[in-house]
């Protein structure tokens, strides 16, 4: 079996938060807890792989709704202020840095 490294980012209102790494075999499951601030409940929340910048392109395997991969779900838990992903059927490419997000409305830069 080969283990999948995957580095995850939470922006938050101050910034960026300390990054946290998540390990898994090929073939297997892992989850990934992104905590929220209080206000947030209601947003649209996602995750995003490489590099994730206000001004390019996102690759956004999942958001609240919807996957781009089904292999991905996004489970809200607004009560605790936390959504988690859920990566199932790991492969090799899921190897990277990831970030969570929250879409806010324009002019603000997503979280």
């Amino acid at each position: 079996m080969t283990f999948i490294w995957i580095i995850i980012y939470i922006l938050t209102p101050a910034g960026i938060s300390a990054g946290t790494t998540v390990t898994g075999h090929t073939g297997q499951s892992v989850q990934i807890k992104c905590p929220y601030d209080s206000g947030y409940e209601t947003y649209i929340k996602y995750l995003c792989r490489g590099e994730c910048s206000v001004w390019r392109t996102k690759d956004i395997p999942v958001q609240s709704g919807s996957a781009e991969d089904q292999r991905f779900s996004l489970d809200d838990d607004t009560t605790a202020r936390v959504f988690t992903i859920t990566i199932t059927d790991l492969r090799p490419e899921d190897e990277g840095t990831y970030w969570c997000g929250i879409k806010r409305p324009r002019p603000l830069p997503d979280l």
